[in-house]
């Protein structure tokens, strides 16, 4: 199987978002990138970038675990998000997140006692 990545692009339908991912610069920088903030907050600026454009991609930091970090780096920040309502479960590449970062591998050296 494939990894979800810039090239290699989902089914037709499935949507993918119409701004270029590439082209996108961080605007916000997110301490925990959870489940919770990918399915609601990573979402709404998904969609503002769909709208609007701008320069509001996410760098996600991680602050206890490396794995989303682990998982979403292969993928390009991609990620689907499938919404349940009458009409079926429409699947939905979201593409806001620029980078993740785990924070304790990526700033203790220069930061000692920061975290345990």
């Amino acid at each position: 199987m494939l990894r979800l990545n810039q090239q290699n692009k989902p089914h037709r339908k499935i949507k993918f978002p119409n701004y270029k991912i590439s082209k996108i610069k961080t605007g916000i920088v997110h301490l925990g990138i959870g489940a919770f903030h990918r399915a609601h907050q990573a979402f709404y600026t998904d969609q503002v970038l769909e709208k609007d454009g701008g320069d509001w991609a996410i760098c996600g930091v991680s602050l206890k675990r490396p794995e989303v970090r682990d998982q979403m780096v292969p993928q390009d920040g991609l990620y689907s998000l499938v919404e349940q309502d009458a009409s079926g479960n429409p699947i939905k590449i979201i593409g806001a997140v620029k980078e993740v970062l785990f924070a304790p591998k990526k700033w203790l050296p220069r930061t000692p006692g920061w975290f345990p």
